[in-house]
């Protein structure tokens, strides 16, 4: 149920992106103007890859234990007044992972004014912990949707 969920986020997201294809400033990145998101989540991190969601059995029966876990988030300004959000995450795994992660902001009425930003690489060395951060370019951004994937 928690997988078809991240999905039916993912897909909205990409569906109120792709609305906005053509909506472009001469101040600076791509930015979506004018359209609302549906079911967004915001202010949420969402773990796009079915691969870092993994069912193991405990005890006979199967218990739901992702690769990953995102330990915490916290949201804080850069020096010259932006909003930057760190995600904490987190690897449960034996095994090194690698995974990337990407944000688009959003202003206090949920309109987005940057982004998506670029995937951002993550490396997470076997039971460890490690940060992602980005920071935004309006200072119009409240509001953010982080996405998480595995690396390709």
């Amino acid at each position: 149920m928690n997988n078809l969920m991240h999905q039916l986020r993912a897909a909205s997201l990409v569906a109120a992106l792709s609305l906005t294809v053509g909506c472009v400033t001469n101040e600076g990145p791509s930015r979506a103007e004018n359209v609302s998101p549906v079911d967004v989540q915001l202010n949420t991190v969402n773990i796009l890859s079915d691969s870092l969601h993994q069912t193991t059995n405990i005890f006979g029966g199967a218990k739901h234990r992702g690769k990953i876990e995102i330990d915490r988030t916290h949201v804080t300004t850069t020096g010259n007044g932006l909003p930057q959000v760190i995600v904490v995450i987190r690897n449960r795994s034996d095994h090194p992972l690698q995974v990337e992660g990407r944000t688009t902001w959003f202003d206090p009425a949920g309109i987005p004014v940057d982004g998506p930003s670029a995937w951002q690489r993550i490396f997470l060395p076997p039971n460890s912990v490690n940060s992602y951060q980005e920071n935004s370019i309006s200072n119009r951004a409240t509001q953010y949707y982080v996405e998480i994937r595995e690396g390709v």
